[in-house]
């Protein structure tokens, strides 16, 4: 806190001699998220940039060199990738591959994570052998898997995507099995996968002695999900395996105080997952995700957990000012309904609940209507298992200064 004061003081006396200074911040390993994004805005500062037009700076100014260049620590590397956009130029294939060759699994990890964000198409060969490569560290066949997902929702290289994720449905992990579950999610019905890519796990699962694991049970809950998502009838050993599904809020609530124990790790999957809720569409945890919603990166410290579960339970129950919808009509008929994210320059930029935005010149807006609903989709918890649910509220609970 002490260092990132002195590089903002730095920075707002414009004391030029002491650039080098702000310059060593790159040199440490230990480097936090918030003394990295201070130290960047304040070399813009000393660079004369307009403190109002700091985020406009394109990364490969400042950020790119520094994921870029070997010599850098670890820390400072990973800071990188966690900021810099997902679909940048500067990310090329040699840039994914030097990384991958560093050795480093943190380098690994966010390489992975940075890439399945937008150039997941890229690395596709990479993918598919991690995913398939069960000697491998189970972590990191996790990131492949979830990177796969992306790949599989659509797109020219969908199709062996697919494939390896019905193939993950044997894997001998039940954790990799239900990643490549949620990833089928995410498949529309008939293209690629179909029913019977289910019948030897369902035939597996209806086996089962006695009361299920709850991991078997988990699988269960996914598969009903996988089927239901493709209106296909869900079969009634895997409906009694299943986790009861809950209709009211009072349930959910009830539910997600007991059972099994959370894992914030699958609840960052969750997060992230285009198969999923869709949570990384609108919101953003530690530089990484849509920029529609709030930042949640520390939600935790002005959210509990009730708080939380309510806010995924009745979006539009409670709304804060800044958060609120608006449908606005411009003069030529048009009309737009979303949040306002971002509004200067004779521009108002409105975003939806998938994530996307709509540029209208403010000039032409000759109507704003505040809505009572929230951009945040409603029932959004009917795209989760309950254990889903609770993973993803133990990642958010840790998010916190």
């Amino acid at each position: 806190a002490v260092r990132q004061c002195a590089v903002q003081w730095v920075a707002e006396e414009k004391l030029a001699r002491l650039r080098p200074g702000v310059e060593a911040v790159f040199q440490s390993d230990a480097i936090t998220s918030d003394l990295f994004v201070s130290s960047l805005a304040a070399l813009e500062m000393l660079d004369g940039v307009n403190p109002a037009d700091i985020d406009k700076t394109p990364a490969s100014q400042y950020v790119s060199p520094l994921l870029a260049d070997a010599k850098r620590p670890v820390g400072v590397r990973v800071q990188a990738l966690r900021l810099v956009s997902p679909r940048d130029a500067a990310l090329t294939t040699e840039l994914f591959n030097s990384l991958w060759n560093s050795g480093d699994a943190t380098l690994r990890r966010e390489a992975l994570r940075t890439w399945q964000g937008g150039k997941a198409v890229e690395i596709r060969s990479r993918l598919l052998a991690l995913a398939a490569d069960t000697a491998s560290d189970p972590g990191l066949r996790l990131e492949g898997v979830l990177a796969l997902a992306t790949l599989a929702a659509g797109g020219a290289e969908a199709g062996p995507a697919r494939q390896q994720l019905v193939k993950l449905l044997h894997d001998e992990n039940p954790v990799i099995v239900i990643e490549a579950l949620r990833g089928l999610r995410g498949v529309p019905a008939g293209e690629g996968v179909s029913r019977t890519d289910l019948d030897r796990l369902i035939d597996r699962l209806k086996q089962i002695p006695g009361e299920p694991s709850p991991a078997e049970r988990e699988l269960a809950d996914q598969v009903a999900l996988v089927l239901g998502g493709w209106k296909l009838p869900i079969p009634p050993a895997i409906e009694q395996l299943a986790t009861p599904r809950l209709n009211s809020q009072e349930e959910w609530v009830a539910s997600l105080s007991r059972g099994r124990a959370a894992d914030a790790e699958s609840g960052r999957r969750v997060f992230y997952s285009p198969a999923g809720p869709g949570c990384v569409k609108c919101h953003t945890v530690n530089g990484r995700g849509g920029k529609v919603g709030p930042d949640l990166s520390r939600v935790a410290d002005t959210m509990n957990r009730l708080q939380l579960m309510q806010s995924i339970l009745d979006p539009s129950g409670e709304i804060a000012p800044q958060f609120v919808a608006w449908t606005m009509e411009t003069r030529d008929g048009k009309t737009v309904t979303g949040m306002i994210v971002h509004e200067n320059e004779g521009k108002t930029v409105l975003g939806n609940a998938e994530g996307q935005t709509v540029e209208l010149k403010t000039a032409e807006i000759v109507e704003r209507v505040p809505q009572k609903t929230s951009v945040m989709p409603e029932k959004l918890f009917e795209r989760m298992t309950v254990q889903e649910m609770r993973d993803v509220l133990a990642f958010l609970e840790g998010k916190k200064r």
